[in-house]
């Protein structure tokens, strides 16, 4: 795939920008959380660091595409990668009632941040397209 410009949409580039320091924020978090010692298991580690650092990746790629580069794509795919975040951290939620306060925290914080992107990212990316 080319890295195709598209410039068309500032509000789309704001919101992959601001998406894209969200994400790093929450990378960080997940990776530090196991080892913090905020009453989080080292045992949860081989799935909060993986993930974290995918956050971390998926912030990279974001701050690339903020810069103009394959955005209404990229927004588009991000939207729905958001909403899916949503779910797998819900089902973390209710699969797991005993996680420790301050991972039960992130969880919902990281869900809810990534809901109101999913919803900017969607409706900017239309907007992006239709005009």
């Amino acid at each position: 795939m080319s890295a195709r410009n598209d410039t068309a949409s500032p509000l789309l580039a704001r919101v992959l920008a601001a998406d894209a320091v969200w994400d790093a924020l929450g990378g960080v978090a997940l990776v530090a959380m196991p080892f913090a010692g905020a009453g989080v298991s080292v045992a949860w580690w081989p799935v909060l660091v993986p993930v974290g650092a995918a956050c971390l990746v998926f912030a990279g790629v974001l701050a690339w595409a903020a810069g103009g580069r394959n955005m209404t794509e990229i927004g588009a795919v991000t939207a729905v990668a958001n909403a899916v975040a949503v779910v797998v951290a819900v089902v973390l939620l209710v699969a797991f009632p005993g996680l420790a306060a301050a991972l039960q925290f992130l969880l919902v914080a990281l869900a809810v941040g990534c809901a109101v992107f999913a919803v900017l990212e969607w409706r900017a990316t239309r907007g992006a397209r239709a005009g």
